[in-house]
Formats: structure tokens, sequence, C-alpha cells
């Protein structure tokens, strides 16, 4: 919110200070998608982008990557994605992978042993809820 106040007082302080409100939000989701067809366009600079991020990298750092970057991957978009999908589902750990259910180490033979769909993910939260809820009434954690 506050980048989004800082940007509007910067609107309103340039030449063309007269912009409506809506015309400000025009611009603003304007420059956002256009930012994210990018990214999308350059896939190699999305990764290089999301390294920095990781590091906590200040806005200045996203924008060096971003404009230093030799990763220009962006003519097979649905290929790239794949092998970035595999790369991140290969760096899962261990807890991750009983979280999530992934069995198995290469994409032939994984398989998900938890398939949550709908309201699935409602029903094993209250299932959940409720198992804790008899396992506390019942004295639970006892520390004496």
């Amino acid at each position: 919110y506050a980048d989004l106040s800082q940007l509007k007082q910067l609107f309103k302080n340039s030449e063309s200070g007269k912009l409506s409100e809506r015309e400000m939000e025009n611009r603003v989701k304007y420059a956002i998608g256009f930012g994210i067809t990018q990214l999308r366009l350059n896939m190699g600079v999305l990764d290089d982008l999301a390294e920095v991020m990781t590091r906590d990298g200040s806005v200045t750092d996203c924008i060096v990557a971003i404009e230093s970057s030799k990763n220009l991957q962006g003519m097979s978009v649905a290929h790239y994605e794949e092998r970035r999908k595999e790369r991140i589902t290969n760096d899962v750990v261990l807890f991750e992978k009983i979280l999530l259910g992934i069995v198995g180490g290469n994409k032939k033979k994984r398989k998900q042993i938890l398939d949550l769909q709908g309201d699935d993910p409602f029903y094993a939260a209250l299932t959940a809820a409720a198992i804790f809820f008899i396992w506390a009434s019942n004295g639970g954690l006892s520390l004496h």
C-alpha cells in the first residue's frame, strides 16, 4: 500500500498532475501487466530476479539483476517452464515432500499420495482440528 501511495504522489507531482484517480489506476495496471508480460517472455530473467529476491535484495539489486541478466530464455516458454518446474521440484526437502505427498525421485516414477481437490483441504483441516481437540480434551501433553 505504501508503494502505491508513493506512486500516486509521484503522479500528482508530475507535469501531468491533472490525472484523475481512474487514469492513475489504469496506468498502474498497464505497467504491472506490461512488466509481467516482459518477464514471461524472458523467463531466464525471471529466474535471476527470483534469486535476488530470495536473498532479500533491494529494489536497486532487482533492477541490476534484470538489466545485467545474460539468461534470455523466452522463445520456447512452455519447454523452459517445464525445466523450471522440474528444477524447483527437485529442490524440495524431505519435509516438504511428506507435506505435499510427493513420493518418488524422478518425474515418471513420482506419484502423489494425497490428491486434495475441491473441499478436500477443508475436510482434512477439520479432521485434524477434531483430532487435536480430542487429544487436548483427554489431557493432551502432560508436563508433570
